[in-house]
């Protein structure tokens, strides 16, 4: 299975994503959320965005920060 590195809805891969929120200087998910860049519709890649916004990571295993060890 693949990496999951991107939110679906809006088509954009998260180092796509995290260059705009360096560039932009954003720090939340909410920010991304109201500037329409990300995380609009179905938010499944939220707690993805909120690791990738902290760590600068982009490629994440499938459902690892669902997990009860998270």
């Amino acid at each position: 299975m693949g990496k999951v590195n991107r939110c679906i809805c809006s088509n954009i891969r998260f180092e796509e994503v995290l260059a705009d929120a360096r560039r932009l200087s954003i720090k939340t998910v909410e920010e991304l959320r109201d500037r329409e860049i990300c995380a609009v519709n179905c938010r499944l890649c939220e707690p993805y965005l909120e690791r990738m916004l902290k760590t600068g990571e982009t490629e994440f295993d499938p459902g690892s920060l669902f997990s009860s060890a998270e």
